[in-house]
């Protein structure tokens, strides 16, 4: 029973550590290529978004667009100069 048991663990601590699954996927809109978007342009290649289980997406997009975008749901979030 206690052989049973321990195998029942182990495969269901083994089943539920998918850390894909966690990951929510969020867009950022940025409005232009320039410096002043390095941070978040950076911050996909060195993990930082996955780090705390986000996969993130830019978009170039401009200001305008980008405000009503966000109204509308098609971007999470926006930076804009």
């Amino acid at each position: 029973m206690l052989k049973l048991t321990f195998a029942l663990s182990f495969l269901l601590l083994a089943v539920g550590q998918n850390p894909a699954l966690g990951q929510e996927k969020i867009r950022i809109g940025v409005s232009a290529v320039s410096l002043g978007f390095l941070p978040t342009v950076a911050a996909e290649p060195r993990g930082f978004f996955t780090k705390y289980g986000l996969a993130s997406e830019h978009v170039l997009v401009p200001c305008a667009v980008a405000n009503n975008a966000i109204i509308s749901e098609d971007l999470d979030y926006n930076v804009c100069m």
